[in-house]
């Protein structure tokens, strides 16, 4: 008399019989959730807020920003962010103008009109909360950096687990570079932001190719990460790169 497997039995009897490469592209998509994996352990949950407080301290607390005034660059980006607060939004044209006729009166490159999505969320900031232009760029700055801490965080969680998550939060919390990001008006963390979370919703589509939402998500990114800087072509290229390679890394 012949037996029929249950469900589970016959899963696992086709799991077995997989190739080694197979197997391990498709180990990724059985990893629990973080938040599934943090209700289940409220001590890592713990910690993990811990060590994002410390890293939001960091970031925020006045006596980590050493050089308190602006500086080159920074004195750029209040020009451009002047001219921008008196025309609005909708007279970016001002903006582009002035680069065209000053760019060549500088003896020092200065700042294109280009790196538009920075000075246009720092725009935005001041009309929300008000204040100082210089305060308001360090602002959106610093919720640029934080925003690094928890995506790097969660990335590593995905690719390797709670002790990845927790141990690159802990890395990113004292990383001197984000740090100090942080506490200046400059576009370099900003840009962090958008190419981990490129790099973070590629590695997602490798997961699950057909899942369009992933691929829109994926694509604001990158036009996210190009209107903050236009010589960010290289991370583009790098996620293509590790498109048209990462078949090589499940042998």
């Amino acid at each position: 008399m012949n037996t029929t497997d249950s469900p589970s039995a016959a899963d696992d009897r086709i799991a077995n019989t997989l190739p080694t490469g197979v197997g391990a592209a498709l180990a990724p998509l059985e990893k629990p959730s973080v938040l599934r994996a943090c209700r289940r352990d409220w001590q890592t949950l713990t910690l993990a807020v811990l060590l994002a407080g410390l890293g939001v301290f960091l970031r925020v607390s006045p006596q980590f920003a050493g050089f308190q005034g602006p500086g080159h660059d920074e004195k750029l980006y209040l020009i451009d962010l002047e001219i921008l607060m008196k025309n609005g939004i909708t007279g970016y044209a001002h903006l582009v103008k002035y680069f065209l006729t000053h760019a060549h009166v500088y003896h020092e490159k200065i700042v294109p009109p280009t790196r538009s999505l920075f000075l246009i969320s720092t725009w935005a900031w001041l009309h929300v909360a008000g204040g100082d232009m210089f305060s308001a760029m360090k602002t959106v700055s610093a919720l640029a950096s934080i925003a690094v801490l928890v995506v790097s965080a969660l990335f590593a969680w995905r690719l390797g687990g709670k002790i990845a998550g927790l141990a690159m939060l802990a890395w990113m919390d004292v990383a001197p570079l984000q740090v100090f990001n942080a506490h200046r008006a400059l576009i370099d963390g900003y840009l962090s932001l958008w190419s981990t979370l490129a790099l973070w919703l590629l590695w997602e589509c490798l997961q699950c190719p057909r899942d369009r939402r992933l691929l829109v998500a994926l694509g604001a990114a990158i036009v996210a990460m190009v209107l903050t800087k236009e010589t960010s072509v290289f991370v583009p290229l790098g996620c293509v790169a590790i498109r048209a390679t990462h078949r090589w890394y499940l042998k």
